[in-house]
């Protein structure tokens, strides 16, 4: 048997989440609606580390009803936006579903 390298992959945090998440000014007009509309339910399409999904989930929780199902394709990356929502008290309010968009939808 033949054994090929193995290149492992690192990504700074700091630099995936400013690249990939949603700005304050963005979160808080989110955060605004939310509030505003009162949803049952929001449906958010790639939770990455859960920035935006923190914006909703606070705002319903403010609401004092709603939830977030976030779908996210990423094992990786839904685990920790899982930790960073336990974190912040939040994850009662959101319902994570692992998997591509067209197998989960």
């Amino acid at each position: 048997m033949i054994l090929k390298p193995v290149r492992i992959r690192k990504k700074n945090v700091g630099k995936f989440c400013r690249t990939f998440s949603i700005s304050h000014k963005w979160g808080l007009l989110l955060f605004k609606f939310i509030r505003e509309y009162r949803p049952r339910t929001c449906l958010e399409l790639g939770t990455a580390l859960g920035i935006s999904t923190a914006y909703i989930a606070s705002a319903c929780e403010i609401n004092k009803r709603g939830k977030v199902i976030t779908i996210e394709g990423s094992k990786s990356l839904m685990f920790k936006a899982l930790e960073n929502l336990r974190a912040i008290e939040l994850n009662k309010r959101v319902k994570p579903i692992n998997g591509q968009f067209d197998d989960v939808l």
